[in-house]
């Protein structure tokens, strides 16, 4: 937490090298016994294959821990018959569109995906089917800013982080230490007063050229799916200011994830 090995670099340079170190980019694939091991290119290529994409400070495990060890999960790891892929990549100081170049790169050819996203993973979901070379089936996008979110402007970045760790309290810790660990990073730099404005972020912003660029699907048939939520403060929580006059789930208003 010492201030010179950030102030002289920059937020950009800091959280380049954290997330080189921390959040690589990593295509990997779920065994039957529940551990991510590189992929299968063999077995992928026999059928669609689910891909699963989180989204800002995350890990394929904070995002989808709970739900890889649940039994519906079970029955959908059955039914792709092992062929379960995730993306791990950095969310803060790589741009979207540079992840689906990583991914276009180390995914093999495959039949088709279909894609469970988280949040900023949403967003990666839509670019790479714009992208065009892997035909996307179907998308679940879950917390996605479709409509990006006020919060991702550089200078409401403090409400950014408070959305993604007002919960943490109540989370399992492999879902709340991954994140933490990313929101205490980019924390540092907003406490010495840098600049924040990241290539990963500013897709989020309402009217960002991505979202302007992903307005019109490529593949009219792929089959979009979109699940939000709507926090409702109790007498000793409160919702994050500058969201409170829309339903919002204290990162995205709420009608962002569904408005086509």
């Amino acid at each position: 937490w010492a201030a010179p090995p950030v102030q002289g670099p920059g937020t950009h340079a800091v959280m380049s090298r954290w997330e080189r170190q921390r959040r690589p980019h990593r295509l990997l694939q779920l065994t039957a016994r529940g551990a991510w091991e590189p992929p299968d290119a063999g077995m992928l290529a026999r059928g669609p294959c689910l891909l699963l994409l989180h989204g800002c400070f995350g890990t394929p495990d904070s995002a989808f821990g709970p739900w890889l060890a649940g039994e519906s999960f079970a029955a959908v790891y059955a039914r792709y018959e092992g062929r379960c892929l995730a993306f791990a990549h950095p969310t803060l100081s790589v741009a979207i569109e540079e992840n689906v170049q990583f991914r276009a790169a180390s995914l093999p050819p495959l039949p088709s995906l279909d894609i469970v996203a988280h949040g900023r993973g949403g967003l990666f979901a839509r670019a790479i089917d714009a992208d065009g070379r892997m035909r996307v089936r179907r998308a679940v996008l879950v917390g996605t800013p479709n409509h990006g979110t006020p919060f991702a402007h550089p200078a409401h970045v403090p409400r950014f982080l408070d959305g993604h760790v007002a919960l943490l309290a109540r989370a399992p810790n492999a879902t709340a230490l991954p994140m933490l660990e990313g929101t205490l990073s980019l924390a540092r730099c907003v406490a010495l007063g840098l600049p924040t404005a990241l290539p990963g972020v500013e897709p989020l912003e309402p009217g960002s050229s991505l979202l302007t660029a992903l307005a019109t699907p490529r593949d009219a048939s792929t089959q979009w799916y979109t699940v939000g939520a709507r926090f409702t403060p109790t007498d000793t929580e409160s919702a994050a200011p500058g969201l409170d006059e829309v339903p919002n789930d204290l990162v995205v208003p709420s009608e962002s994830c569904h408005l086509p």
